[in-house]
């Protein structure tokens, strides 16, 4: 009769599955990706890493996800590797998802990961230590990813408001450009696309704050966007992010949406996804998109009861062709609200 290995031995096991994969995901990104800018450079400075010129950032629809069907399960047990996550750090392989609204605060939380890489000692070390305080406090209660979310708030807080685009050029005064984006150094003048200070936009505790206008890139299918930041309006406290896509093309209409949102699982119960629509409404009307259409997934209970609880109207369950990203990423319908009516 056959014995089930003692305890240490399976987690030894784990642990060896686990430096391989990560290991293998990071020579992945590494290869793939891309350097980090000279202003994320100054970033991951001040994360803690030491290395900053071996980092790489592949920028990606999906995470990667463990072939090890243990090690898979643990990951999404914990809420390491799950449909939700929008980030991983792999030591030097960084891998940021592509559709998520706030790129900058998901890549300074994970180079504050690799510094952490560094001064433990290496993959193995973190894996041992991180493991230890998801399994005795969970995700929420890790020092490591704790000390990750809080230096990740307090550097973006400190950037500019507005971040140079990739691509764009470095100037600072001219024809359309505001002084708030002077300010911070950001063009704001695209095509015939003028980008424009929203102000405050504020329903009692939530605040909706600008932290990023990304210019259009055909090599990755991006329009241009608003990204912001749910905050609570007295503490500062992140609650979660949306973005504003400006563009009328089929994608954006039918399968994308205007609007893109997330709470913070912590965060959550207080409709702060319902009410940024609300509040990001009228400078949406303001840029000409009337009405907002917003997509989410049939199945997708949470952001189907956001839209209806922000007065959208379901017009149809488009089906999904398979030239879309969101083809690649296992949608196949997508529920299509509008909110407010067209123009007469």
């Amino acid at each position: 009769m056959a014995c089930e290995p003692p305890e240490s031995a399976r987690t030894a096991k784990v642990l060896a599955s686990a430096c391989g994969w990560i290991a293998a995901i990071e020579a992945h990104a590494v290869a793939h990706g891309r350097p980090l800018d000279r202003i994320e450079r100054a970033w991951a400075a001040r994360a803690g890493v030491r290395a900053p010129d071996r980092v790489r950032v592949l920028v990606t629809p999906s995470m990667p996800r463990p072939e090890d069907p243990v090690l898979a399960d643990l990951a999404r047990d914990f809420g390491l590797i799950t449909p939700a996550t929008v980030g991983l750090s792999a030591r030097y392989g960084v891998y940021v998802r592509s559709n998520w609204p706030d790129e900058r605060r998901v890549l300074v939380h994970e180079l504050v990961h690799t510094a952490q890489y560094e001064r433990l000692g290496g993959i193995e070390a973190f894996l041992q230590q991180f493991a230890a305080e998801v399994q005795r406090a969970g995700l929420t209660g890790c020092a490591l990813e704790r000390e990750a979310a809080r230096l990740a708030l307090q550097i973006c807080d400190d950037s500019p408001l507005l971040r140079h685009a990739a691509g764009a050029p470095e100037r600072a005064d001219g024809p359309g450009y505001g002084p708030r984006a002077r300010a911070a150094g950001l063009p704001v003048k695209m095509g015939q696309l003028r980008f424009e200070d929203p102000g405050r936009l504020v329903d009692g505790e939530l605040e909706l704050a600008l932290v990023r206008c990304r210019f259009s890139d055909a090599s990755l299918g991006r329009i241009p966007s608003y990204a912001f930041e749910m905050r609570h309006a007295v503490s500062g406290m992140a609650l979660g992010a949306l973005v504003l896509r400006v563009g009328d093309g089929d994608t954006v209409l039918r399968y994308v949406g205007h609007v893109g949102y997330d709470v913070y699982p912590e965060q959550r119960g207080h409709r702060y996804a319902a009410r940024s629509l609300v509040l990001i409404r009228p400078f949406a009307t303001h840029l000409g998109l009337l009405p907002l259409w917003i997509c989410c997934a049939p199945d997708n209970l949470a952001s189907r009861r956001t839209c209806e609880l922000a007065g959208c109207q379901l017009v149809e369950v488009a089906a999904v062709p398979p030239d879309q990203a969101a083809y690649g990423q296992g949608l196949r319908t997508a529920c299509r609200y509008r909110l407010g009516a067209w123009p007469p």
